[in-house]
């Protein structure tokens, strides 16, 4: 006998399209959460390199507060260091005039007299008179070997007092109060005069 299928037959249904429908879903979602996750990261990532960008600003903040200080302090050193340099040397000058005229007026031979002293800057000038050119001379040398004066030059000229002949001289030298006292004495110095 025939068969005869008056429905026709069955159509199959395109199952293709509900599969590629889902499998974009189903990427889209993955895509999603890829994406999410690593908004997230970058943006967790970035809030530690800003709290870290943060931390440095204050810690260079404080290290140029302190590097301030230490200018500052540096500069006050100096400036220190200047001033104990000048109460040493005010020292050392404040002994010199006793030192000084004690020398000079070791170094005066007995035949001879000095009527004026002077000073003016580094130098020194002393005028006086003496018996005869030998005892100039001897003055000349005596301060030739002071530490005190330095590069003494006496100029001469022929008197007369009181009807003898005399030598009338001018010496001028570069003058030194400190002498030639070495560190050691320096320090000594300074902490014997405290």
């Amino acid at each position: 006998m025939i068969k005869i299928n008056l429905l026709g037959d069955e159509v199959k249904r395109d199952s293709s399209g509900v599969y590629w429908l889902a499998g974009m879903v189903i990427s889209f979602l993955a895509f999603g959460m890829v994406a999410t996750f690593m908004y997230f990261d970058v943006a967790n990532q970035l809030t530690i390199r800003e709290q870290e960008v943060s931390d440095l600003e204050r810690q260079l903040a404080q290290l140029k507060v302190k590097t301030a200080e230490v200018n500052t302090l540096e500069a006050k050193k100096k400036e220190l260091n200047s001033k104990l340099a000048v109460i040493a040397e005010l020292k050392l000058s404040k002994l010199g005039p006793v030192r000084v005229l004690d020398d000079l007026n070791l170094s005066v031979p007995e035949q001879a007299w000095l009527t004026g002293i002077s000073e003016s800057g580094a130098g020194i000038e002393i005028t006086g008179f003496a018996l005869d050119g030998q005892t100039v001379a001897n003055f000349m040398d005596r301060l030739e070997k002071s530490k005190y004066f330095a590069e003494p030059k006496i100029e001469t000229r022929s008197a007369t007092y009181e009807g003898a002949k005399i030598q009338s001289f001018t010496m001028r030298s570069k003058l030194s109060y400190a002498g030639n006292l070495k560190p050691k004495e320096e320090t000594l110095l300074s902490s014997g005069a405290s």
